[in-house]
């Protein structure tokens, strides 16, 4: 994972039909964006993402998912509306020695158009800040 005092800028992701789209790490200012996503979610996808029947987070759970002692959380937003969060990319840190948890919640409309992957592409963004301790 990386170093926890590290912020990075947003990052220009093309996805695989030509969409372009901004990721960048999350923080707590985003609740309000986030929460909207997963209005926009079905409960089938948010009970994917969280193993339950979550229909949003809490201020005190959205604090730990934004805070860069417990992670990096990514979001990611069409590059023309970066105030519209598509997708949230969790990667958090466990109590066990090098084993992290990645979880990825996109909202429904993106994974149904077919061609825009930002499933994968938040997958892969992910995996970049993974890293054996």
């Amino acid at each position: 994972m990386p170093d926890a005092s590290r912020r990075d800028a947003a990052h220009s992701i093309t996805l695989t039909d030509g969409t372009a789209t901004r990721t960048r790490e999350a923080g707590p200012v985003d609740l309000v964006p986030v929460q909207e996503l997963h209005r926009r979610c079905s409960p089938g996808s948010r009970a994917l993402r969280y193993h339950a029947g979550k229909s949003g987070l809490s201020p005190a759970e959205w604090g730990q998912l934004s805070s860069p002692e417990r992670g990096t959380t990514l979001v990611t937003a069409p590059a023309e509306r970066t105030d519209h969060i598509i997708a949230m990319t969790n990667v958090m840190r466990t109590h066990q020695q090098g084993v992290g948890e990645l979880a990825i919640l996109v909202e429904d409309a993106w994974q149904a158009s077919r061609g825009r992957r930002p499933g994968r592409t938040a997958r892969h963004h992910g995996d970049g800040h993974c890293h054996v301790d």
